[in-house]
């Protein structure tokens, strides 16, 4: 593909220009460059560089926005990352919390169960098993 492109000379004052041909000055190199053969038909080997062209410049335009979007969406994605990190141990030190109010919760429940108890068994006529206070059928009230 590089030795169909037309070279480029660079002088001493680094302006490109480019060699001067005459339409008779053409080779058959040129002729094979050219758009249309004389039956109208697209040539090959100008359709094959396109091609090739085509290829390289889609290549090419992928990977400048692939670049782009991995730059963007790499700090795009630190954030969201230190922000999952700190709900995490946000939700950490909240469950830790509920458990430790639960843990109360359950000794003072605990507390009165035998609180009851005791009182229950003060009491000649009621009976407190840990789930249910009963009456004593036997109790009379004279």
């Amino acid at each position: 593909m590089a030795e169909k492109l037309q070279k480029f000379r660079h002088g001493n004052d680094a302006n490109a220009t480019r060699p001067a041909r005459t339409p008779r000055q053409r080779t058959t190199e040129d002729a094979d460059l050219s758009v249309t053969t004389g039956s109208g038909e697209p040539n090959t080997n100008s359709e094959e560089l396109k091609a090739d062209i085509l290829r390289s410049l889609r290549g090419d335009i992928a990977k400048v926005i692939r670049d782009k979007l991995k730059g963007e969406l790499a700090d795009d994605f630190q954030a969201i990352k230190s922000e999952l990190q700190a709900v995490r141990s946000e939700i950490a030190s909240n469950s830790k919390a509920i458990q430790a109010e639960v843990d109360t919760i359950k000794t003072e429940v605990l507390d009165l169960k035998s609180e009851i108890l005791r009182r229950a068994r003060s009491r000649a006529p009621l009976s407190f098993n840990g789930h249910r206070v009963s009456f004593f059928p036997d109790y009379t009230t004279s």
